[in-house]
């Protein structure tokens, strides 16, 4: 992703793909690197909408335990 992609498109990309942490690049290079919980954590409501993003789908186990943990 780059440093512009919305917290929203990340965590959809992250619930698509099943991932926990994304990286950031900037002219190829990576300047940084993203994990759900970071979302999570500094945006809890950011976790209820992966919550709704994931209904029916099964995640990984610490994607789970990060969305019922920071679910506002």
């Amino acid at each position: 992703m780059d440093p512009e992609t919305s917290l929203e498109d990340a965590v959809e990309l992250m619930i698509e793909k099943k991932i926990k942490k994304l990286p950031v690049m900037k002219d190829d290079k990576l300047v940084d690197l993203v994990t759900f919980t970071d979302i999570a954590r500094f945006q809890p409501i950011i976790a209820k909408y992966a919550e709704e993003l994931a209904a029916g789908q099964v995640l990984p186990k610490g994607m789970e335990k990060v969305i019922r943990y920071y679910i506002v």
